[in-house]
């Protein structure tokens, strides 16, 4: 099971990761983050709304919803998917007062540390054609564009980023 293998392993100075539950962590950062604060207001149940979120849904795959918190309070959510020797992130979404302050940087740190120690060989991810603060974060974290799904100017651009292998003390 994924959680159980990369949770461990995500180690932060001034973040802690959990494991993300739908009527606590993932409410609270929804309604912190004015992107997703209407939307999760429309949906009755938590649980709808927090499947609906990723674009690509297997039943069968591995995957694990990781709430991020600093000084005791729920600021980020992360869904991470195994596939093979590639670990995608479905799902960074930061709440809107914790945003620009360096926390999608080290909760990306945080994955690419956690993935290389767990021995994937490469972070993947999607972001909507359309949301180009998105993309110029990403390309800044070093993904680099490697596909897209759509047609004409809206779709999802597929990003990927290669990973060296693991320090030998990762976690220093």
């Amino acid at each position: 099971m994924l959680e159980a293998q990369i949770l461990p392993l995500l180690i932060s100075p001034e973040l802690t990761f959990r494991r993300g539950d739908l009527k606590g962590s993932v409410r609270n950062v929804c309604l912190a983050c004015s992107r997703y604060r209407k939307l999760f207001t429309e949906y009755a149940n938590a649980r709808e709304w927090a499947e609906s979120l990723s674009y690509e849904r297997d039943a069968d795959a591995d995957r694990a919803l990781i709430a991020v918190t600093k000084n005791c309070e729920d600021i980020a959510l992360l869904e991470l998917v195994s596939a093979g020797d590639t670990l995608t992130i479905a799902l960074l979404l930061v709440s809107s007062s914790s945003r620009f302050h360096g926390i999608g940087r080290a909760c990306v740190r945080a994955v690419e540390n956690a993935a290389k120690v767990a021995g994937y060989a490469a972070l993947s991810l999607g972001v909507h054609s359309t949301n180009n603060e998105a993309m110029t974060f990403w390309g800044r974290a070093g993904f680099s564009d490697c596909g897209f799904l759509g047609r004409g100017d809206h779709g999802i651009l597929q990003m990927e980023r290669v990973l060296d292998r693991p320090f030998a003390n990762a976690q220093s």
